[in-house]
């Protein structure tokens, strides 16, 4: 009759491999902001401020001949303020921002109660979009909320402020920004994205997961419902919603088969619910794909340790495979994690154990410690 171990150091390994199964997705999901950091990064802060100049500026729109008609126009030296903005126009066409800024201030230093207030509002947004544009941040601010002063209902004001603080790192300000833009285009499903994402990284999953509902019951277009899916279900694995989550990942997955790191979260879900051979099916698919490798082979060793007539070889592979691991997406701490494990394993004597012979107990550690003391 084959012995079987139950009892002492040995059971308590296998509740700290239980422990470990459950809080993984809690450990990992640190990771998870930097895969839905909000999009409105740095890189990208030009984009509001160079699509209201687009849009409102006429040589940069306009045909050919009108082009060259209003250069012609612009040669002579400006001297009133329809030269200077006309001179302005043309410089924003040639990505020119700094000369286009100083037509801009030129402008202002003439304007007159002869001007009408639609001019004024296109003259100071053109400059905060300017002071953008030019790295004059702090500027750029002043002069928006000007624009805010002088007419509330200028939304486009909001996105620019968005990108900014975005670029400051502050996460309150960005969510204001956004919140105030959606106050007047709430059927904007792009933007409420981002306000999502922005809850997500401040940590307020609820809120997140609000707001990604509002979008996945619109069902509008403009937005990748499958990225939405996928998203939602994150907050739900935050929020240990596991059953929540693993629906929006696989509805995720039909929508589109090439979300590869959705499968790695299924798996998630299904080692949270103990489900542990629906786990290894989804992390092997994620490893067939190149997708989250090494996490996904750390987590199917760890559940095929839990399967009781899982192949315990291949397990110990897996954690080896996590240990040495090399890839792009190589986490020192996840190795350690592995290697702490093998040791563990190894110091218990169970390294070469038949899994048939183990009796893994999933019980907490104080009844752990009461069956010890009996």
């Amino acid at each position: 009759m084959s012995e079987v171990i139950k009892a002492g150091p040995t059971k308590r390994l296998w509740v700290r491999i239980t422990a470990c199964v459950l809080s993984l997705a809690l450990i990992v999901s640190l990771g998870v902001n930097a895969l839905v950091a909000v999009k409105i990064q740095t890189a990208q802060a030009h984009e509001a401020a160079t699509n209201y100049l687009v849009e409102n500026t006429e040589y940069v729109s306009a045909e050919l001949l009108e082009r060259l008609g209003e250069k012609l126009r612009t040669l002579p030296e400006p001297m009133n303020i329809e030269d200077y903005y006309r001179l302005a126009g043309t410089q924003i066409a040639e990505e020119k921002y700094e000369e286009a800024l100083f037509s801009i201030e030129k402008c202002i230093e003439l304007f007159d109660d002869n001007q009408t207030d639609e001019l004024w509002i296109d003259i100071l947004m053109k400059k905060g979009c300017l002071e953008v544009l030019t790295q004059r941040f702090d500027k750029a601010e002043g002069t928006l909320n000007a624009v805010l002063q002088a007419d509330p209902e200028q939304k486009e004001v909001y996105l620019i402020l968005a990108q900014i603080h975005a670029g400051y790192d502050d996460l309150d300000l960005l969510e204001e920004d956004l919140n105030n833009y959606l106050a007047k285009a709430k059927d904007d499903l792009q933007i409420r994205a981002l306000l999502a994402q922005t809850l997500f990284a401040k940590e307020e999953y609820e809120a997140a997961g609000e707001q990604y509902l509002l979008i996945l019951d619109s069902q509008g277009e403009g937005v990748d419902m499958a990225e939405m899916n996928y998203l939602y279900a994150l907050t739900g694995i935050q929020l240990e919603n596991y059953q929540i989550a693993k629906e929006h990942m696989e509805t995720a997955i039909q929508l589109d088969e090439s979300k590869l790191d959705a499968y790695y979260y299924l798996g998630i879900c299904n080692m949270a619910q103990e489900e542990y051979e629906k786990a290894v099916e989804s992390f092997t698919k994620a490893i067939d794909g190149n997708s989250m490798m090494q996490l996904s082979y750390y987590s199917r060793g760890v559940c095929g340790l839990m399967i009781e007539e899982y192949d315990y070889q291949k397990a110990l592979d897996d954690l080896k495979q996590t240990e040495v691991y090399n890839g792009a997406d190589l986490d020192p701490e996840i190795s350690a994690q592995a290697a702490d494990l093998l040791a563990e394993l190894e110091a218990a004597g169970l390294e070469n154990r038949p899994r048939s012979e183990i009796v893994i107990s999933t019980k907490n550690d104080e009844n752990t410690e009461n069956s010890d003391n009996e």
